[in-house]
């Protein structure tokens, strides 16, 4: 097994952040609306955001 250098561990570890980023930003606007905050917009070329059929058009 040969040992990472610290350079491999970072761009491993961003990676890793990334790809749970990108699974988790698409659920904040609506989690924000749970939490009485404002209804976000998002521009749907960057971000899609998720909301439940039932939520859509509140």
């Amino acid at each position: 097994m040969k040992a990472k250098g610290l350079q491999d561990i970072y761009d491993d570890g961003m990676a890793a952040i990334g790809e749970c980023l990108d699974a988790v930003f698409p659920a904040i606007p609506y989690c924000i609306d749970l939490l009485g905050g404002p209804y976000l917009l998002t521009d749907e070329k960057r971000l899609k955001a998720f909301r439940p059929v039932s939520a859509a058009n509140r």
